[in-house]
């Protein structure tokens, strides 16, 4: 950081003036001098050539003293003429001035504007003859408007060499009676007893600061001292004035000549120097010698900075102030005012730093240590940039001190560690001060269950602040990232018995439920994997606790809506030597999936334990499931295995059997149970199943026969029904017994017989439709032979639209006309034979060159004549060729 320079820089105005200046004053960037005591010049600061100048008084006149208005626009004089006081007006708009006559025959000593046309003024009278040294006013204003209403409240400072007058009251246009009335005398004084004589000063600053109060400064006692103090925006008249002291570090002899105040410094002049003292400790900060040759004659304020202005005979100065607040930090920070310093340290990460590393070390340092003073040092610690080793160890209990003080400073290491840890970037230094805090919560909760017992309130507090500094959201994950760490320190705190509600908090299920186990809390374990819903602690952990609490279990994997079966395929399957409940409860969860969407070792799996815990209901469903036209998804062989294994039922075992097309041995195996029913049915099955040929329907049909008609030959009718024709008389004679009559199958034979006369009958009439056709179309052929076409030339080509007569050319009966070699063409466009195709190239050729032999024509007739390329069987096949082509379609 550079070298910012002095705060105050003298720096000299050259108004050109040609006279000696007796006064000067600055109201509004306007320079009002008074020279030869009775010559007023107006100059604008800014702009030279803005000039107004009179004289006041005639040349045996002189100003004595005069208060320009606030905004430049006027001013009051206090003047001698003839030897007489005289108090006069001048104003801009007017060229001379005129006398005051409220003021007649009265010397004026202070005078402070209120507005444009009221003045409060001090005189010397005959009943008076202390003078008032200095008036100054101003207003609070309501809601920050400067206008007159009831909540404007005045303050009015009046000062004489021993006294501070002050008063305040609701401001009002037509008069300040209740600014100046309602007081018990000497209660609004502030008094000093003059020492010596001496013109005492009274400035106040022009511009509020920055809690809207105003400084004012007073010279007092004997001329050397000056009394400075506040009146803030909330001021009454209980409490008009507050922090107020006596400023003399400007340290010189003699009087005071000259008063100014700026916002951290008061600027006295004397007699052979300007100084400037800090008001906040009372220390010298500037001193500027002037030369003897040409003294300084004055030191006034402006209204609208802060910067002052002195002039000698020769010229005004102005004394520029520059960043005067740079140290006021500083200033407070050695004062122990640390809130102060942090509000003037301008957002430097430096200076905050090193403000509340003081701060924090004054509270530390403190005589009278209290829990409260030990928090608040943690607090402010845990805010700076210092290292967080250095600070710990200014925390860690000592064994010099008594345990309520090790007790406090431990609470406050935990303090500081927690509020430093969100300030924390680093992610091994997160880690290292959450895991040194758990070691803390710890310590302190064992010590103070050694204290007061387990039970105790101060115990239940402890635990409670431990949990929530667990559960929060910003410390959990790192927390749950060094799980491990934090159980090594339950256990070597002795408190296992948080560990489950500590685990939940940090979200580590894992943790509990191996807990769970090992401490055979089966149901706590299958609570906490519904709580988590985490399928890979349910793959995990699944095969542990199928044994023991298995309804439970399945009913859990219900829930969790992302567990994949087949993951679970290997615990599932090791319920089959299990108990039937578990058996029971994996079934149970297999049947509440999508049993579609499962793979076939896990239908598998279902059939098999459908099979070992209710056989019956497993027959159903391999029955229930064939007869509906479904497909088993499990592997075949396998349902082999089990039906073979549990069941006694050749119903199911014949519906397998026939899974595999083998409906022949499907029926025999129902014929050797003697279920002829459920025979008869396969075989109507095997036929609407539409792969199975005659044949084997046929020696289905003869095995069902002969198994019935040995047992019954009059089910001989019923069986030829049934049959559908694949079976007649003739085919079953051989299964009658010898003692068979024709009784036995006189009604299955005449059945027989009237059916197959239906048969006769029925193709007699499909051959006489037949006959009818063929005539039909032999007589259209006939038609056609004779049918003849006339052409002319207007006819025309039905592909290129050219006259058709103007080459060879095809009459098709359709009505479509062609030219041969259009013909031809259409036909190659529709061919797909690439033989074909050759030919008819060739055959364009012979037709394009001209060339014709009489074999051309016969292949025209073999390979184009014989149907129309638009309406024959070419056009049928050609349905899959665009009507449009690709390229025609760019073309578009």
């Amino acid at each position: 950081m550079g070298v910012e320079g002095p705060i105050f820089r003298r720096q000299k105005i050259d108004f050109r003036s040609q006279d000696e200046i007796t006064d000067f004053a600055v109201a509004d960037q306007k320079a009002f001098i008074i020279s030869r005591s009775r010559h007023l010049r107006r100059i604008d600061i800014h702009a030279e050539n803005d000039t107004k100048e009179i004289d006041i008084v005639r040349s045996d006149g002189k100003i004595l003293d005069f208060w320009p208005d606030p905004k430049g626009e006027a001013a009051i004089f206090s003047v001698l003429q003839n030897g007489m006081p005289c108090s006069l007006l001048w104003t801009l708009s007017s060229n001379r001035v005129k006398q005051i006559k409220e003021l007649k025959n009265m010397s004026i000593t202070a005078a402070s504007w209120i507005s444009s046309s009221r003045v409060i003024a001090g005189a010397l009278s005959k009943r008076r003859k202390t003078p008032i040294t200095g008036i100054s006013s101003f207003t609070f204003e309501a809601n920050g408007k400067k206008s007159f209403s009831s909540n404007s409240r005045r303050v009015v400072l009046a000062a004489t060499t021993s006294n501070l007058i002050h008063f305040i009251g609701t401001d009002a246009v037509e008069s300040l009676d209740q600014v100046f009335s309602g007081y018990t005398a000497g209660v609004n004084v502030i008094n000093f007893p003059a020492n010596g004589t001496f013109e005492s000063k009274l400035v106040v600053t022009p511009i509020p600061n920055e809690n809207d109060s105003r400084l004012f400064a007073w010279t007092c006692m004997s001329g050397q001292e000056v009394f400075v103090g506040e009146v803030n925006s909330s001021a009454d008249r209980n409490r008009t004035i507050t922090n107020n002291k006596i400023i003399t570090g400007h340290g010189q002899t003699g009087p005071i000549h000259g008063l100014a105040l700026t916002r951290f410094h008061v600027v006295t002049l004397h007699s052979t120097c300007i100084a400037a003292t800090c008001l906040l400790n009372n220390q010298l900060v500037f001193v500027d010698h002037f030369e003897k040759k040409e003294p300084l004659r004055g030191l006034v304020m402006s209204n609208y900075d802060v910067s002052p202005w002195a002039f000698s005979s020769e010229s005004p100065y102005i004394f520029r102030v520059k960043n005067e607040g740079r140290s006021v930090w500083r200033i407070y920070l050695d004062l122990g005012e640390f809130n102060e310093a942090k509000k003037f340290c301008k957002d430097d990460k430096l200076v905050q730093n090193e403000i509340m590393v003081a701060q924090a070390e004054h509270l530390l340092n403190n005589q009278k240590k209290t829990a409260a003073s030990y928090r608040e040092a943690a607090m402010i610690y845990a805010k700076t940039e210092e290292l967080t080793s250095e600070i710990a160890l200014k925390f860690l209990p000592n064994g010099s001190l008594s345990i309520q003080e090790n007790s406090m400073r431990q609470e406050a290491l935990i303090f500081f560690l927690k509020h430093r840890l969100p300030l924390v970037k680093s992610i091994s230094e997160k880690g290292f001060i959450i895991g040194w805090l758990l070691e803390l919560y710890l310590t302190s909760l064992r010590d103070t269950e050694d204290l007061y017992g387990p039970a105790a309130e101060e115990v239940k507090h402890h635990r409670q602040n431990f949990l929530s500094f667990i559960n929060d959201p910003a410390t959990r994950p790192t927390i749950l990232s060094m799980k491990e760490t934090l159980y090594s320190l339950l256990r070597q705190h002795g408190a296992v018995s948080d560990f489950q509600e500590i685990a939940s908090l940090i979200g580590d299920y894992e943790a509990i439920i191996s807990n769970s186990l090992q401490n055979q809390d089966w149901p706590v374990a299958v609570k906490t994997l519904e709580k988590c819903n985490d399928p890979k602690l349910f793959y995990k952990f699944s095969s542990s606790l199928l044994p023991h609490v298995p309804q439970k279990l399945c009913a859990a994997w219900e829930t969790c809506q992302f567990i994949n079966p087949e993951e679970l395929l290997e615990v599932m399957a090791s319920s089959s030597t299990r108990s039937v409940t578990c058996r029971a409860s994996v079934l149970q969860y297999i049947e509440s999936r999508d049993m579609k969407a499962l793979s076939k070792e896990i239908h598998n799996l279902h059939l098999s334990l459908l099979c070992s815990v209710d056989v019956e209901k497993a027959e159903d469903y391999i029955v229930k499931k064939l007869e509906g036209d479904e497909k088993l998804q499990c592997d075949l062989s396998f349902a082999f295995k089990c039906l073979e294994s549990f069941s006694n039922n050749c119903i199911p075992m014949c519906y397998l059997i026939t899974q595999s097309g083998r409906w022949e041995d499907a029926v025999k195996l129902a014929l050797s149970n003697s279920n002829g029913k459920l025979a008869k049915k396969l075989a109507h099955r095997a036929k609407n199943a539409g792969d199975v040929p005659n044949s084997s329907l046929k020696s289905i049909w003869m095995h069902i026969a002969e198994a019935e008609i040995s047992k019954d030959p009059a089910a001989t009718g019923e069986i030829l029904k049934e049959s559908e024709g694949l079976v007649n008389v003739g085919d079953v004679l051989k299964f009658f017994p010898e003692f068979a009559t024709i009784d036995h199958f006189k009604q299955a034979l005449c059945s027989s017989l009237v059916s197959v006369s239906a048969q006769i009958d029925e193709y007699q009439d499909k051959l006489q439709q037949t006959q009818i056709s063929a005539r039909q179309i032999r007589q259209d052929i006939k038609d056609l032979n004779r049918k003849c076409y006339i052409l002319t030339p207007e006819n025309l080509c039905t592909s290129c639209s050219l006259p058709i007569l103007s080459s060879a050319f095809l009459v098709f009966h359709c009505g479509h006309n062609f030219r041969t070699s259009c013909a031809v063409k259409e036909c190659l466009s529709g061919t797909k034979c690439p033989k074909k195709a050759a030919e008819l190239k060739a055959l364009l050729s012979e037709l394009n060159s001209n060339k014709t032999s009489p074999s051309t024509r016969q292949k025209i007739e073999d390979l184009v004549a014989d149907e129309c390329p638009y309406c024959g069987i070419k056009a049928v096949e050609s349905i899959d060729v665009p009507l449009v082509s690709s390229n025609a379609l760019e073309d578009w």
